[in-house]
């Protein structure tokens, strides 16, 4: 016969410490890495949507002439994608190119922060996407060329503009 032996297989408390310990650090490093998959994702879209917008512009001019107006350089009457809706907030586009991106429109009763904003006087615009300024560094990837000078230190704002409207 057979001695049983006094000790049944099986892991000690240390052993299942350092598994449970395993699993919980590849958790962390997997949701920090999701996290900014879809920050990047999030700017890869807004980026795709202001240059649809820009090439809707560029359209616009090459068929009329001019850029939509909404003011001059000296008092350019700003116009808010989300106050105004789509078609409202470049006067005429839709007429040439029709399905234009819709901004986020997230966190609008706060200064309109989320939105596209456009302003015009015919011969030069302004065409950029406001975000509040946010601590994660999420729009560190924005190209130097498209921070809008006059008011990235106030918002993440960036986008297209003509050289007379830079500043504006």
């Amino acid at each position: 016969m057979w001695a049983k032996n006094k000790h049944q297989p099986g892991f000690t408390i240390v052993e299942l410490l350092i598994v449970v310990v395993v699993i919980a650090i590849l958790s962390a490093i997997t949701i920090v890495a999701f996290s900014g998959i879809q920050d990047r994702a999030k700017f890869t879209n807004a980026q795709s949507s202001l240059r649809n917008l820009n090439n809707a512009l560029q359209s616009y001019h090459a068929k009329n002439g001019s850029y939509p107006v909404t003011g001059t350089t000296s008092s350019p009457s700003w116009r808010y994608s989300c106050n105004t809706g789509i078609t409202n907030f470049m006067p005429g586009v839709t007429e040439v190119v029709q399905n234009l991106p819709p901004a986020p429109c997230k966190d609008v009763g706060m200064a309109n922060n989320d939105t596209w904003l456009y302003g015009s006087d015919g011969q030069g615009f302004k065409l950029v996407y406001i975000r509040p300024i946010m601590s994660d560094g999420s729009l560190s990837n924005v190209p130097a060329t498209m921070r809008d000078p006059a008011r990235w230190n106030g918002s993440n704002s960036w986008g297209y503009w003509t050289s007379d409207w830079a500043n504006i």
